[in-house]
Parts: structure tokens; sequence; C-alpha cells
């Protein structure tokens, strides 16, 4: 935001967020028998900048698998 408020194009300030941002996740939660995990993850790349979601998978047949659950979904 500071690089648009200095003159620079929306383009620019985006892609100068993209380098500088930060990766992050969660540590995982299991259920009891281990057949569900659950993490939090995102990506900041600035004030208004960035995207976070809790998400849940479930393991199928030997292999972890995305659900359809999650929860705390943002992004700005």
């Amino acid at each position: 935001m500071n690089a648009m408020l200095n003159g620079e194009s929306a383009e620019n300030a985006v892609q100068k967020g993209y380098e500088n941002g930060l990766y992050y996740i969660s540590e995982i939660i299991f259920d009891k028998k281990h057949h569900r995990a659950a993490f939090r993850y995102g990506f900041t790349c600035g004030g208004l900048c960035g995207h976070s979601e809790t998400v849940v998978y479930e393991k199928r047949k030997g292999k972890w698998q995305p659900t359809d659950q999650s929860c705390g979904y943002g992004i700005s």
C-alpha cells in the first residue's frame, strides 16, 4: 500500500508484495484415531494483501485427501 501512496502502479505494488510475502502453516492436529487432520495455512503480503484458511484432511485408502470441510477462510 505504501508503494501505491508513493505513486507506483497497483500492478508494481502487488508484485512487490508477492515478492516479499510470507507463507505460513500451523501445527497439524489429529483426531484420536489419526483418520482426520486439520491445519491452518496462509499467505500474507501486506496490510491489505493475503489469504488464509483452515482445512480438514481425511485418510482414505492409506492416503491423505482433502475434505470439503473448511472454516476461517479469509482474503484481503
